[in-house]
């Protein structure tokens, strides 16, 4: 979530918060298919900008386990840039996926929709040059990201924090 998000929703607790139900809180979270994720950010929020959370939704947070909340405080000041995370999570992906599943995330990489490419290589609008297109993706792709991929087997604490995140992220969505 951007910060914007999290001023969003401590905006939402200050101006309408007394209006907020569990009930609705819940069908919500059942229809968006959030899991914990409404009560974990309302906690989060409420303390990081000292905000108190409404009597009636109190019963609802509660549930919210502190070690995580821990854990996501710690990596939550810790966030890369939105570019840098991004690459973060495809090395990731490549790290903990099988010969086949890196090789499918390698081309998956390479081999993007034309629409993609035309807004990086525009000769790519011709259907023809397309594949130039896409040896020049690969190209870069290489240059760029071939020397970290490289360095995966032997430097894994690079994406610790990645994996907390990712570990957050799926025990909060998680439905119980």
């Amino acid at each position: 979530m951007s910060l914007k998000s999290y001023l969003d929703t401590t905006l939402l607790l200050i101006k309408h918060g007394d209006k907020l139900s569990p009930q609705v809180l819940t069908n919500a979270t059942g229809l968006w298919k959030t899991g914990n994720a409404t009560p974990f950010i309302l906690v989060m929020v409420s303390e990081i900008f000292a905000v108190r959370i409404p009597e009636q939704l109190s019963a609802l947070c509660k549930s919210v386990d502190p070690d995580l909340l821990t854990a996501a405080y710690g990596v939550l000041f810790e966030l890369p840039e939105l570019n840098a995370r991004a690459q973060e999570h495809n090395l990731l992906k490549y790290s903990q996926s099988s010969a086949a599943g890196r090789a499918r995330l390698i081309f998956s990489r390479i081999f993007m929709p034309q629409l993609y490419m035309q807004m990086f290589y525009p000769f790519a609008r011709n259907r023809m040059l397309l594949p130039a297109a896409w040896l020049l993706r690969f190209f870069h792709l290489l240059k760029t990201t071939g020397g970290r991929i490289a360095s995966l087997d032997a430097d894994q604490k690079n994406l610790k924090n990645a994996r907390v995140r990712e570990e957050i992220t799926s025990k909060i969505r998680r439905m119980e």
